[in-house]
């Protein structure tokens, strides 16, 4: 017969309830504590009306103090009451619940996060619409000159039929520049600021 040592009371048991790593088949004993019966059914029912559930886990820390182990409800529900077992099957499928509304509403948020980076991203990017190389806005200015050699619009990216096509970008900037333009209009002419998204090409990009 195992006797063991309680280690609430300190006094000798032998059918002692040891706790154990939670989410772990096959778990060694060799380092877990052990507690007699009627302390553990003690703790159990104070426990339960007052005391946080094992996080992710059916039971209850450990007794022992700065463990990580559990103490599993299949170790303890042969002992407590049934008033005692409905409350605490009662709070575990509560606290269950409310897991997983908090998991669908982290992944909301991650969703609705990705939804508006993806939205910050597209309305500051440019993909030339010939070679598929990227641009980066970093001012008001909305000529873009690809390394391709290609012009087209910073605001639709319509590319343009001829070297600049002027009626178009009237019609898409004019007012906008006449009311932000520090170039006194030159960047409808003289393409600038915007910058490549592959830094080993940005270089040659801004001597073009």
């Amino acid at each position: 017969m195992d006797i063991s040592t309680c280690g609430v009371c300190l006094e000798s048991t032998s059918d002692a309830i040891c706790c154990i790593l939670p989410d772990i088949l096959d778990d060694s004993l060799e380092d877990a504590h052990k507690f007699c019966s009627d302390c553990t059914e003690k703790y159990i029912e104070v426990a339960t009306f007052a005391q946080p559930l094992a996080e992710k886990s059916m039971g209850f820390p450990c007794m022992e103090l700065d463990c990580d182990r559990i103490i599993p409800y299949e170790s303890f529900s042969g002992m407590i009451n049934e008033t005692t077992r409905e409350h605490f099957l009662e709070r575990y499928k509560r606290e269950i619940e409310e897991q997983r509304k908090e998991k669908t509403k982290e992944e909301h948020m991650k969703d609705e996060i990705e939804i508006l980076q993806n939205q910050i991203s597209k309305s500051l990017t440019l993909t030339c619409r010939a070679c598929g190389v990227q641009y980066l806005k970093i001012d008001g200015c909305n000529v873009v000159k690809c390394r391709c050699g290609k012009k087209q619009c910073g605001l639709c990216g319509k590319l343009f039929e001829s070297q600049f096509d002027s009626v178009h970008m009237n019609e898409k900037t004019i007012d906008y520049h006449s009311l932000t333009c520090q170039n006194n209009m030159e960047c409808l002419i003289v393409p600038k600021k915007w910058s490549t998204l592959d830094e080993s090409s940005y270089e040659n990009d801004m001597r073009d």
